[in-house]
């Protein structure tokens, strides 16, 4: 009992009330921290906007070996708009004119087309379609219709001349037929399998293209916005994942068949506290490797406008 009080005493003696207090509030920080309150994220997302704000990305943050050989426009979006309506007529369009439109690019000399729009039905305007579905059809013009090509097989020869990325959206729902269409990325994990796959998002079930568009591209990426608390997007997914399966982004593979790469490799450090994405050939470009943050997302330098 006497050692007792003899320690508290001492204790007393050493450890003034201003260290007490001070422990509490770095407890009281740290716990503030990992508990990340909306405010807490509200606050970091501001700073975040203040620093785009403060020093866009500019043409000059290229590495030079890229500002030597790409245009000045390296990025070009072609917008379904209302003049193209009045053109072309309402959408979907039908799948051979997006085929042309895939031709034309291509002769234009592009890197990768990639389509953010999904093409999980088949054409309605695809001779066969048409041959069952007209009534009143002569027997002789419905045998000639089903003779001709499908719309579909028109588009896929196109896709196939090209290095072109077709895009996959998530379902909040499993489809049987999810585990047995291709990923063309060949996937590698390096590091710890299961908490690489942890920290990937989850979707129960994937949006595909009809199986001819899929056979016929060179990659195919998930597009999935996922936006911060204020609902702005400031960072974009990697990958995705059905059950073990990782499938990449849309982003990713654009960068993938630029580089004229196969594969993907997802790298944990061994302590499990930085992640990063590897492709052969960026360090061609100025970099060994893609950072990401905990769930395979990167955060997104914008240019001003």
């Amino acid at each position: 009992m006497r050692i007792a009080i003899k320690f508290f005493n001492r204790t007393r003696r050493v450890v003034k009330p201003i260290h007490l207090v001070g422990l509490v509030m770095l407890a009281a920080l740290w716990g503030f921290r990992h508990w990340n309150p909306p405010p807490l994220q509200t606050f970091q997302l501001k700073t975040f906007d203040f620093y785009q704000n403060l020093q866009p990305r500019e043409p000059k943050d290229l590495h030079p070996q890229l500002q030597s050989v790409m245009p000045k426009q390296p990025v070009v979006v072609i917008d379904i708009d209302e003049m193209s309506l009045e053109k072309y007529g309402q959408w979907p369009w039908p799948r051979t004119l997006i085929g042309k439109l895939v031709d034309g690019l291509r002769e234009y000399g592009v890197a990768v087309i990639a389509f953010d729009v999904f093409f999980p039905e088949y054409d309605r305007m695809s001779p066969t379609l048409l041959a069952e579905n007209l009534q009143g059809l002569e027997d002789t013009l419905a045998e000639q219709l089903k003779a001709l090509p499908t719309t579909e097989s028109v588009f896929a020869d196109s896709i196939r001349k090209t290095r072109v990325v077709l895009g996959q959206g998530t379902l909040q729902e499993a489809k049987a037929m999810d585990g047995g269409l291709p990923v063309k990325a060949k996937i590698a994990l390096m590091g710890n399998r299961d908490k690489i796959l942890a920290r990937i998002p989850r979707f129960p079930g994937i949006l595909r293209n009809v199986p001819e568009l899929e056979s016929a591209a060179m990659g195919l990426g998930m597009v999935a916005l996922q936006p911060e608390i204020d609902g702005v997007i400031r960072r974009v997914n990697m990958a995705l994942r059905v059950d073990e399966q990782v499938y990449p982004t849309m982003t990713l593979e654009i960068i993938r068949l630029a580089l004229g790469q196969e594969n993907l490799l997802f790298r944990l450090d061994q302590k499990a506290q930085t992640q990063s994405i590897r492709i052969r050939g960026l360090k061609q470009i100025g970099t060994p490797e893609i950072p990401t943050d905990e769930r395979f997302r990167t955060w997104l330098h914008f240019r001003p406008h």
